[in-house]
């Protein structure tokens, strides 16, 4: 009982068996009922009340000469003939020597037209009531055969062991064997893809990934298919953290190899001169910042990953924090002749730390102006927007291709190669850290291009109402 498939075929089997045994008693209390008989019982007694009305003289002569002609009723039917006056007493019975048994009891049954009446000896009588033409009531008795004679009549009992319950007990036995069978394969219908999903699992554990197929009842279906998905993130998952080894591993080979070969020239001499001194200091200073920033903005991926970042609280004009970002990147797109376009309305106030979405705006920013070519053109807009407030950073440049759109918020992942290496570029941990940020902040940061024609990021943000 260990295994559900085991534990779904015994509880089928059960209901089974359950459902056999409630089904037979009910047949069986059906016949100790004896409800057929009774019907041929009343089908005799209409039959002989029907005669009684096809023959006038007879109808007369019950009305005329009651005590003479019940009894010769009864002699020809065999049928008990009573007739009853409208007050309720006896006029006349076929069998008078045991009238005095029903007395009230049948006085009480004059009004229904047939049923069931039990005499002061407990024995049951089934009858049919008419009225005569003069007032009186006619009533046709039969012994019944019920519940307390079926097994000693001798007839009924033969049939009930010989005929019946021989076919009974094949037929539910055969109906036990299919039934057990049927639920034997639906167990396993329902189990079977459940030991895949533990297979599979236990494959995942051993490094082996595999996708299931969806089979099975519905929810085995859906489970399966959280189960693909489970296996999805957790390869991505893998695959993330061996691309951050690779990452970290190539970013920080860069500057280290840089200031190990200015570091060895200074100590074997080969910088000889103040100016050459200077230079190689200032690349050492350069390389060991790229350095730090990488540290510092993998710590902070790892403050938000692991849900420890510290994020402020409070009342944020939104629309003053990017007239201040945008007033320090004028200047930083002037050599380039770049045009900064700012579009901000107005009462745009958030709830949040203004340090971190400064940090958000600042790294879009510097984005836009980094891949926009000379002579270029950015906007920075924002908007109210229902209950949101909504930031849009555009420019005119390459835009970013459809196939690595998806990517662009992977950690070190960068849309120009070309920039790997080269110095003041960034390590590709920007975009990844600005979603952390608007995450937190209860927002989100998407992404669109229209390459060739440039790029666009969205920021939305709730805003804070009075």
């Amino acid at each position: 009982m260990s295994s559900l498939q085991t534990r779904l075929w015994f509880t089928y089997a059960l209901i089974v068996g359950v459902v056999l045994c409630v089904v037979s008693l009910g047949l069986i209390v059906y016949l100790l009922q004896n409800p057929l008989i009774d019907r041929q019982a009343y089908l005799n007694l209409e039959r002989v009340v029907e005669t009684i009305w096809i023959r006038p003289e007879l109808l007369e002569a019950l009305q005329q000469h009651p005590v003479e002609t019940v009894g010769r009723i009864d002699d020809n039917s065999s049928v008990r003939v009573m007739i009853f006056s409208a007050d309720g007493s006896l006029v006349a019975d076929s069998r008078m020597q045991t009238a005095t048994v029903f007395g009230s009891l049948v006085r009480r049954s004059l009004e229904r037209a047939r049923g069931v009446v039990r005499d002061r000896q407990g024995t049951a009588w089934l009858h049919v009531t008419r009225d005569l033409p003069n007032g009186n009531y006619l009533l046709l008795a039969v012994p019944r055969v019920g519940s307390s004679n079926l097994l000693t009549n001798q007839r009924l009992g033969e049939i009930f062991r010989d005929d019946l319950l021989p076919y009974l007990a094949r037929a539910g036995g055969i109906a036990l064997l299919v039934a057990l069978g049927l639920a034997y394969l639906m167990a396993r219908w329902v189990a079977a893809p459940l030991q895949r999903i533990a297979a599979a699992t236990q494959n995942v554990a051993d490094g082996r990934y595999q996708e299931l197929p969806l089979e099975g009842p519905k929810e085995v279906q859906e489970l399966a298919q959280a189960f693909n998905e489970m296996v999805g993130r957790v390869q991505a998952s893998q695959q993330s953290q061996r691309d951050l080894v690779a990452n970290v591993s190539h970013e920080l080979k860069t500057p280290l190899t840089s200031i190990k070969g200015f570091a060895q020239a200074i100590l074997d001499g080969t910088v000889d001169s103040p100016l050459r001194l200077k230079e190689a200091a200032d690349v050492i200073h350069s390389e060991a910042e790229r350095m730090l920033r990488l540290v510092l903005d993998l710590l902070d991926l790892a403050r938000f990953d692991a849900g420890t970042v510290k994020i402020e609280h409070e009342a944020v004009d939104l629309a003053g924090l990017l007239r201040d970002v945008a007033e320090r990147f004028s200047a930083l797109s002037e050599p380039s002749k770049i045009e900064l376009e700012v579009q901000i309305g107005s009462e745009l106030q958030v709830l949040g730390d203004p340090e971190r979405l400064a940090q958000v705006f600042d790294n879009l920013l510097d984005n836009a102006l980094k891949f926009t070519p000379v002579g270029g053109k950015v906007w920075l807009e924002a908007r109210r927007e229902g209950t949101e407030a909504l930031i849009s950073v555009r420019d005119s440049g390459a835009g970013i291709p459809p196939d690595e759109l998806p990517r662009i918020f992977e950690r070190f992942y960068q849309t120009d190669k070309s920039r790997r290496g080269g110095h003041g570029r960034g390590v590709g941990l920007g975009l990844a850290i600005a979603r952390e940020i608007v995450t937190t902040h209860a927002g989100s940061l998407t992404a669109g291009s229209n390459s060739p024609q440039g790029s666009i990021f969205v920021v939305k943000l709730p805003l804070l109402e009075k």
